[in-house]
């Protein structure tokens, strides 16, 4: 439970079935409430579909592992704070993860009080980092009021805008696939054609090129999009 009194969502994805029921143990004595799936494809999906606080994934799932169910989450901006569980011993693994996506590693076998104590850390990290604004490079966006400023000057988005300005922000120097973010600010069963995607994205270019910020939204053709610094 955060500072505010709420219950944190969490989704487990662990295929060890004796682990999972000490992670959810773990999670409900601290005060956390849980989701469990048991394969990378499950976990994936929940990730995108559900609105949780943050995850536990394990390295070595069936059907897809740790490292893509990361790479997928982020690639389809999902936001959720992740900490992957590693069974490998190797600094490599966990460049790879973080360079992923994922937030945290923490490396098997583990102490239940770590873990828990380093998902909380986690959750509270995101939730303040989220609270407000989002900022790259001289560009801040203002999250409670739609405002996207630089040195040089304020721009009020549209809905619409901000969304996607929002999602690209909040994975920085990351793409995003095209379809992955339409369907993040239009909904999957829109009836919105995809060049509502190209006209926004065309009026946030302009947008950040008046407030004459050094970053800029790049185009991956028929893949997707990032934003970075030039």
């Amino acid at each position: 439970m955060d500072s505010g009194g709420k219950f944190m969502r969490i989704l487990i994805a662990e295929g060890d079935m004796l682990l999972m029921k000490a992670l959810k143990t773990a999670l409900i004595r601290s005060g956390f409430e849980s989701d469990v799936v048991k394969n990378g494809l499950e976990a994936a999906e929940y990730l995108k579909c559900g609105n949780y606080d943050g995850a536990i994934i394990d390295d070595v799932l069936a059907r897809l592992s740790g490292l893509e169910v990361v790479r997928e989450a982020r690639q389809t901006g999902v936001l959720t704070p992740i900490m992957v569980l590693s069974s490998k011993n190797s600094v490599e693994e966990t460049v790879s993860l973080l360079d992923a996506g994922a937030n945290d590693v923490l490396k098997k076998p583990f102490d239940m009080r770590e873990a828990t104590a380093r998902l909380g850390a986690m959750t509270r990290k995101y939730d303040a980092q989220t609270a407000s604004f989002l900022k790259i490079g001289n560009l801040t966006l203002d999250r409670r009021d739609f405002q996207l400023s630089s040195p040089n000057g304020r721009a009020r988005l549209t809905r619409k805008e901000f969304q996607l300005i929002e999602t690209l922000m909040s994975h920085p120097r990351m793409l995003i696939r095209t379809d992955a973010l339409f369907d993040k600010v239009w909904g999957y069963e829109s009836k919105v054609e995809i060049n509502a995607l190209w006209v926004t994205m065309s009026m946030l270019r302009k947008t950040i090129k008046s407030l004459d910020a050094n970053v800029r939204i790049v185009t991956m053709r028929n893949v997707g999009y990032k934003i970075e610094e030039c």
